[in-house]
């Protein structure tokens, strides 16, 4: 009895303690963060747990530790925090739900991307979210974050956050590496932003406006950048032009991207096609041999180019068929390529030789991000470069296609506000070595881009290269000749503190623009300067007034400008075109360079030739100088001799080797001979 009594006992302890942890179990469970899928966009959606089989995710089913989300192509997924945060998950990626506590929240990307709209946290939550061996750890913020090929992207849009301890402000973006947290942070590039990122920014626009993060112009550059990517009206379609008459051109709002459709969209000059995409994002075109025909015949009206164009979906590429090339080599058609991220020409002779090489063979042209080593990045420098692709052709085997020929090549950019055209190309980024320039340039056509020809395609960037020089040397160029309206008085004994003249106060306008060359490191900063030296003009000119109180110098009012920057001006000495020349004196310099207001003594020059006498120097400054005037330098100057000729001389000299004088003496020549016969 003893025995039975005691199991008994044993029986009810255990009871009692299982059900006392089975309580604080659904306590703790109770009182977890609450996360259930709030939308589903697209058919191609999944959940697990675990290891478990995966099933169709729904709208308003739970998540909870240890789930697993997964989206395909063309389509994406939205969860919703019991706090009112909105997560987007990209399409093509995948996100765990790490830890989920009453307290805390963290949710990993394996791999894609997602956005954050976070509400504002309670004392003591938290909620991150991690990529790699870095994790984001925020309070109420907007946010993006991807996991691409072992690098993280953090994206802060508003609010700001920590990535392992290190501040992200709201404006700026980080870009870790997944195997050693090494990082690089930097405000927000537009151009080197993915699709999803951009998408984000330009669906949160008005918010981050009211706060100050993008003013309404950088908004409007997004958008039009978001349209070069993914090539959305980018196209000089005629019908769509005369459908909007250009009201949009100028309007953010109307620049917000679209969901893609799910379906790829495929034309060739104008027409739509049939097109199946693989599990690469390849595009193939279903060309019948009745839409062959008509793909000929517009060819051929189209300056024998068949332009194949597709929109509305995100694809790695486009294959052209063996069938196609046959065709079009046949007829001597050229085949444009347009894809979201650029476009390829390959014409006629590029062809040719890919069917020679390739018989019966479909090639995919492929346009990718490109994910730079170190090298390749130390090497462009990436202050200079915006982006960079990998452009490819490849055969069925996956081969890179070898041609003859050169290949016209897009890649989308759009200029911002204080960009210039000229200093825009594109560079190619071999594996190690230096990059090769390759002359691209500007245009609008087919869409905004960089243009440029290659003989062979690999890893290509865009660049954009301020001529910082060129540009202050021609701003340095401008001052001197701003500084001329006043360079001609005589400032005496005068001290700048007794008076107000218009001349002083454009002085001082004058130091501070020179100031502010002297520092300038942009092509903005110069921009900056000449503005003020413009509007300084303008004042001066507008209120010129009597000179001020004699006596002043300008030492006196430039005294406190930085002229260690100033350019050395330099004199050139040209005797005329003159032989044998000397020029002798010991007042110039033995490189003739010269600060701003040096002077030095106009030497004399002389020649062996007795009929040139020296006149004097003309300068370029439209002075003469003669032997011995004190020349003050106040610009780049030339002196060019002045020669005086001796004519008389030379006359004389002249008639006295005249042949016509020895044909004179006929009486004692032949002619006069023939009277002997009468003897």
């Amino acid at each position: 009895m003893k025995r039975i009594f005691c199991f008994i006992l044993s029986l009810i302890v255990t009871l009692s303690l299982s059900v006392s942890m089975s309580v604080q179990l659904f306590a703790a469970d109770m009182n977890a963060r609450n996360i259930v899928i709030f939308q589903v966009d697209g058919t191609d959606v999944t959940m697990t747990k675990g290891t478990e089989k995966e099933f169709k995710a729904k709208a308003g089913l739970k998540l909870f530790e240890g789930y697993t989300v997964s989206t395909g192509s063309a389509s994406n997924v939205y969860l919703k925090l019991d706090d009112a945060t909105i997560v987007k998950v990209d399409q093509n990626s995948k996100v765990a739900v790490s830890k989920v506590s009453a307290s805390k929240l963290s949710l990993t990307t394996i791999s894609g991307a997602v956005s954050v709209d976070a509400a504002p946290q309670k004392s003591g939550d938290s909620l991150e979210v991690r990529a790699g061996n870095s994790a984001l750890a925020v309070r109420g913020t907007i946010f993006i974050v991807e996991n691409r090929d072992g690098e993280a992207n953090y994206v802060m849009l508003a609010g700001g956050g920590d990535v392992n301890g290190i501040r992200l402000d709201p404006g700026y973006m980080m870009n870790v590496l997944d195997r050693q947290f090494s990082y690089t942070e930097s405000a927000i590039d537009f151009h080197k932003l993915s699709d999803f990122s951009l998408t984000t920014t330009l669906e949160h626009a008005d918010e981050l406006v009211a706060l100050g993060v993008f003013t309404p112009t950088q908004i409007q550059e997004a958008a039009a950048i978001y349209k070069a990517d993914t090539n959305l009206e980018t196209n000089a379609n005629d019908s769509s032009a005369s459908s909007n008459n250009g009201e949009n051109d100028n309007n953010p709002g109307s620049n917000h991207p679209t969901e893609p459709s799910d379906n790829p969209i495929l034309s060739v000059n104008g027409a739509a096609y049939d097109g199946t995409v693989d599990d690469f994002g390849m595009v193939t075109p279903n060309i019948s041999e009745e839409d062959m025909e008509q793909i000929i015949k517009t060819a051929k009206e189209n300056g024998h180019t068949a332009g194949f164009e597709v929109k509305g979906v995100e694809v790695s590429g486009l294959v052209l068929p063996a069938s196609v090339i046959d065709r079009f080599v046949s007829e001597k058609i050229s085949a444009e390529i347009l894809l979201a991220n650029g476009a390829v020409e390959l014409n006629k002779q590029v062809l040719t030789s890919i069917q020679k090489t390739y018989p019966e063979q479909d090639i995919k042209v492929s346009i990718a991000t490109a994910h730079l080593s170190d090298v390749q990045k130390t090497m462009i420098g990436e202050a200079r470069m915006k982006y960079a692709k990998d452009i490819f052709l490849t055969a069925v085997d996956g081969s890179a296609v070898e041609f003859n020929g050169k290949i016209t090549v897009h890649l989308p950019y759009e200029l911002l506000s204080d960009e210039q055209a000229s200093y825009v190309s594109a560079s190619y980024l071999p594996e190690n070595g230096e990059p090769v320039d390759m002359n691209g340039h500007y245009t609008t056509v087919p869409f905004k881009s960089v243009e440029f020809t290659t003989d062979h395609l690999s890893t290509y960037c865009v660049t954009y290269d301020e001529d910082i020089q060129a540009a202050l040397d021609d701003a340095v160029a401008q001052w001197k000749s701003a500084y001329q309206l006043v360079d001609d008085w005589d400032w005496g004994d005068w001290h700048h503190e007794h008076g107000s003249s218009a001349e002083s106060t454009y002085w001082w306008r004058l130091a501070d623009v020179w100031n502010q060359l002297n520092h300038a490191e942009t092509l903005a900063d110069i921009d900056a300067a000449l503005a003020n030296l413009d509007q300084a003009k303008k004042d001066y000119e507008a209120g010129k007034s009597k000179p001020p109180v004699k006596g002043t110098t300008q030492a006196a009012l430039m005294g406190s400008v930085d002229f260690s920057a100033v350019t050395a001006y330099q004199v050139t000495i040209q005797d005329g075109d003159i032989d044998d020349s000397t020029i002798t004196g010991d007042s110039l310099t033995p490189e003739n360079t010269y600060e701003y207001g040096e002077s030095f003594t106009a030497p004399a020059i002389s020649t062996a030739d007795e009929t040139k006498t020296f006149g004097g120097w003309q300068g370029s400054d439209g002075e003469t100088y003669v032997e011995g005037d004190s020349v003050t330098v106040t610009e780049d100057l030339t002196l060019t001799a002045i020669w005086d000729t001796t004519e008389a001389e030379p006359a004389e000299t002249e008639e006295s080797v005249e042949a016509p004088e020895t044909p004179e003496t006929p009486e004692t020549e032949a002619p006069e001979i023939p009277e002997t016969p009468e003897l």
